[in-house]
């Protein structure tokens, strides 16, 4: 395989290079960044064509292998007028031997799309000829996922003729290499990817910080813009934009140059959180800034933990970061304020997963793909995995209705979070309230080795919790003796969320009587009208509470009560009555 030596190759492509003349294969299946920009040196072009001329030797001074095109939409093509020249004849001389009329007067390649007609002309070319290079794009057009497609003879035959070619050895000997292009793997039948050993699947991954940074110099060169970078330096432009594809940096980039604005790092971080949200769509939340965890109120002993896990951070200290954090609690303890909070401590990209799961069968696993491969690329970040318990609770439960959808995406998220070369590059957080709907495998400590609980706070706590609510919804808190209101909160199950609402309630409760001004008895009146959301179910609460208690890590995390529950084992017996009190309602 000859290659173009003034383009440099990509970490996959070397790869891809390397099997191929180690003659282990003919035929390779791409997936990932697809359609990005890829090449170097001042020289980009999108995948196809970057194919054509660095790694299959088709551009000046090349090899002259033929390379032909096909996608289901755009038909057959060629890269060159003399490569195209070629095809053209084969056309003719293979449509005259199999008494196969044009369908238009002459041969438009471009008009050439029925992948009955193609298939059979690619496997004459390939089987008679030597040196030649197919590329076919978009291969889910012709195999697609679901097993519903092979009640259709085309898919059939499709999938029969590429399974046929991944397992002929005589393509390697004829140096014939068949290259199938695709943007999510979950999308291509899984026929497809097991059709031989002799097949390879090739990761395209985003592009890494130094390939960014090449981008940039190329752009920035090729372009008069004084002043570009404003604050930042071309080294510190390529760090902030991890996780996007080379052709958002080049619209991220076009876009400040139209404005005639300086790169700044805010309005960096704007355009990357809008550019990867317009990729991933609902899948997730860019979290960037906000207050760290000196706006947490109470939890000293959590803020004391997760303030060293963030100068490990800041240190680089991997092996001594979690690999993941399990995090547990009733509904309205703080979990996803806390988390936040020491993802901006940490200075570290907060990504909020949200439901990923999609209607349409197969939309799942590509939703999750396409997620994982962003994730990888933008890190340093931490991953917020909110209500964790109902996204992979019933796992495996043989109840779901989804043809194994949840099991098969369970299985990716736990492939991706149980990689060793991430810990401390992206850090899970699994944020829930039930363990008990939980696959056991899942909290195993090689997963998440850091679980802490989260408890409705006593009434000291809930003094420090208020105070520091009023602060954080910019209300003055109200002077004089709090010790009437300690006495209120003695035997409430406020949690964190009620205190903050009690907060906003007692500044609107002053507004209507045209104050500005909280005071003691505004506070005392709301406390008295306010229901806590605790008090509409106290015994699921204490269930989830000692759920909690009986996953952490450490007791340090635990109250007294429910240290001395644990050691007693009375936590088990207790566990188990609610559990048939809760399973006979």
């Amino acid at each position: 395989m000859t290659t173009n030596t003034l383009i440099p190759l990509p970490a996959w492509a070397e790869d891809l290079k390397a099997r191929y003349e180690a003659g282990t294969s003919a035929v390779f299946l791409l997936y990932g960044n697809v359609r990005d920009y890829f090449g170097g040196a001042g020289e980009y072009h999108l995948l196809v064509p970057f194919l054509h001329r660095a790694l299959l030797g088709a551009g000046p001074g090349g090899n002259q292998r033929l390379v032909v095109t096909y996608s289901f939409s755009g038909g057959l093509g060629c890269p060159t007028p003399e490569m195209e020249q070629q095809l053209l004849q084969f056309v003719s001389v293979y449509r005259g031997v199999q008494n196969v009329p044009s369908a238009v007067p002459g041969i438009e390649l471009g008009r050439i799309t029925d992948p009955a007609v193609v298939l059979p002309l690619l496997e004459r070319l390939i089987t008679t000829r030597n040196n030649v290079a197919v590329i076919i794009e978009d291969v889910e057009a012709l195999t697609p996922s679901m097993d519903v497609g092979l009640n259709q003879p085309h898919v059939t035959h499709c999938l029969m003729t590429l399974r046929r070619w991944a397992a002929d050895p005589m393509l390697d000997r004829k140096d014939c290499i068949i290259l199938l292009v695709t943007e999510s793997l979950s999308d291509v039948h899984s026929k497809i990817q097991s059709a031989s050993s002799r097949l390879e699947i090739v990761k395209v991954p985003l592009p890494v910080r130094e390939e960014r940074f090449d981008y940039i110099r190329t752009f920035l060169t090729s372009i008069g813009w004084p002043n570009a970078l404003g604050e930042l330096t071309d080294v510190r432009l390529a760090e902030l934009t991890g996780g996007l594809t080379l052709e958002q940096l080049d619209d991220l980039l076009r876009t400040a140059r139209y404005r005639k604005e300086s790169l700044s790092f805010k309005s960096v971080i704007d355009e990357k959180k809008r550019l990867i949200e317009k990729t991933v769509g609902d899948l997730a939340e860019v979290v960037e800034g906000g207050p760290g965890l000196e706006v947490v109120g109470g939890l000293e002993k959590h803020k004391e933990l997760l303030n060293r896990i963030v100068e490990d951070i800041r240190a680089g200290r991997t092996r001594r970061i979690p690999k993941g954090i399990y995090m547990q609690g009733a509904p309205g303890t703080g979990k996803t304020f806390l988390m936040t909070a020491f993802g901006s401590s940490s200075g570290l990209v907060t990504v909020v997963l949200k439901s990923f799961y999609n209607k349409y069968v197969g939309g799942t696993e590509s939703n999750v793909e396409r997620l994982l491969g962003i994730l990888e690329a933008m890190g340093p970040l931490l991953l917020i995995l909110d209500e964790y318990d109902q996204t992979f609770g019933r796992r495996g439960s043989g109840d779901e209705g989804d043809s194994g959808v949840r099991q098969r995406v369970w299985a990716m998220f736990s492939a991706f979070l149980s990689r060793p070369d991430l810990q401390g590059f992206v850090i899970p957080v699994a944020l829930l309230n039930r363990s008990d709907l939980v696959d056991a495998a899942s909290k195993r400590a090689g997963r998440f080795d850091l679980r802490l609980p989260l408890f409705l706070p006593d009434a000291d706590q809930q003094i420090r919790i208020l105070e520091r609510a009023f602060r954080n919804n910019q209300i003055t808190p109200p002077e004089g003796d709090w010790t009437t209101v300690r006495e209120r909160l003695a035997g409430k199950n406020y949690s964190p969320a009620d205190l903050n609402k009690i907060a906003q309630l007692t500044d609107q409760h002053a507004g209507l009587e045209d104050r500005q001004i909280v005071t003691m008895d505004d506070v005392l009146f709301v406390m008295d009208d306010y229901v806590p959301s605790g008090e509409e179910d106290p015994e699921t609460i204490e269930y989830m509470e000692l759920l909690a208690a009986r996953s952490s890590t450490s007791k340090a995390f635990l109250p007294d009560r429910y240290r001395q529950m644990l050691d007693d084992g009375s936590l088990d017996a207790r566990l188990h009555e609610l559990r048939l009190i809760l399973t006979s309602r």
